[in-house]
């Protein structure tokens, strides 16, 4: 299983210069486990910095792992 933090996705959305480290991991859905806190984190960051339907794209492409909520 894989968990990639805040930061990693936002490299890896950004095509920042370690988005290939993360690349592996995110887009292996099937062993990819994205907690809550993440979406929320990479949401608000994206919304800032774009807006409210790139960021519900990227929340979209998040869900595609294995969705981890706080209970």
């Amino acid at each position: 299983m894989n968990l990639v933090d805040s930061s990693g996705w936002l490299e890896y959305f950004a095509d920042a210069p370690n988005a290939n480290y993360f690349a592996k991991p995110i887009e292996d859905i099937h062993n990819l486990i994205v907690p809550s806190l993440c979406i929320l984190e990479v949401f608000k960051n994206i919304i800032r910095q774009r807006d409210e339907n790139a960021a519900l794209q990227v929340v979209a492409l998040m869900k595609q792992g294995s969705f981890l909520a706080k209970p």
